[in-house]
């Protein structure tokens, strides 16, 4: 795999994994504003009633809150101590994760990827994001997603956090089946569009915003539409820290 293509994957894991809860959970601003310093240390549901998220994302919380190990690990610290914790966790477990599981959570990263204007999708790829910013448009996102895909969403984050506390294995996937998924990837499209994609992968670091955008956006959505094996070996390595 060239270099330029490794650039990408990995830079696609800060869209996977660095945002997924902790800068998510601080207090909305709206609240930070008016809260008292003790307040600040307490989680607070980012998602209204409403949203399927919301339920999820407070027994998420509450198995944080409630797991011995990383009370053990965090030396009984706060809420939010908690969380950034698990967020670093969840970073390293990703990996550890069945190819199904992380093929299930492919489309709704895919979900916020295309909700992004093309410069924050751009940052994205260059990891020139800040996680509190990625947050806030991956909040709004979540807040709309169905039931099964706030479920899938937090069971993923959940599963990864414990696959790094229990210290499974990581799965790993060959550079070579990774190029050959790129390439069929790249035949999947019309050809000149197959062109277009395999150069301006090929030119990521110095692509404009616009370009590199939709490399990024094309590698996702059509690595949903790729059959087995190539399917799992892109979805193992836009989520793998070893590509």
């Amino acid at each position: 795999m060239s270099y330029t293509a490794r650039y990408l994957l990995s830079a696609a894991l800060i869209f996977c994994s660095s945002y997924v809860f902790f800068h998510g959970w601080h207090l909305p601003k709206r609240d930070v504003e008016k809260a008292t310093a003790s307040d600040v240390k307490v989680w607070t549901n980012p998602y209204p009633v409403s949203s399927p998220a919301h339920k999820e994302a407070r027994e998420f919380n509450e198995w944080i809150q409630s797991n011995s190990e990383l009370d053990q690990l965090s030396n009984g610290a706060d809420e939010l101590a908690k969380l950034e914790l698990a967020s670093q966790l969840e970073a390293k477990g990703l990996d550890r994760l069945p190819t199904e599981m992380l093929e299930r959570y492919l489309p709704l990263i895919n979900k916020v990827l295309w909700s992004l204007d093309n410069k924050t999708c751009s940052d994205v790829a260059k990891g020139e994001i800040s996680g509190s910013q990625l947050a806030t448009h991956t909040a709004r996102i979540i807040e709309t997603m169905s039931a099964t895909e706030a479920k899938t969403w937090f069971t993923t984050s959940q599963s990864a956090i414990d696959a790094q506390l229990r210290n499974l294995p990581i799965i790993s996937v060959a550079k070579e089946d990774v190029q050959l998924a790129i390439l069929k990837l790249a035949a999947s499209l019309p050809d000149y569009r197959s062109k277009i994609f395999l150069s301006n992968l090929e030119n990521i670091r110095t692509a404009n915003d616009e370009n590199r955008c939709a490399t990024v956006r094309t590698v996702f959505s059509q690595t949903l539409l790729l059959p087995e094996p190539y399917q799992g070996y892109l979805a193992r390595s836009l989520f793998s820290l070893k590509i």
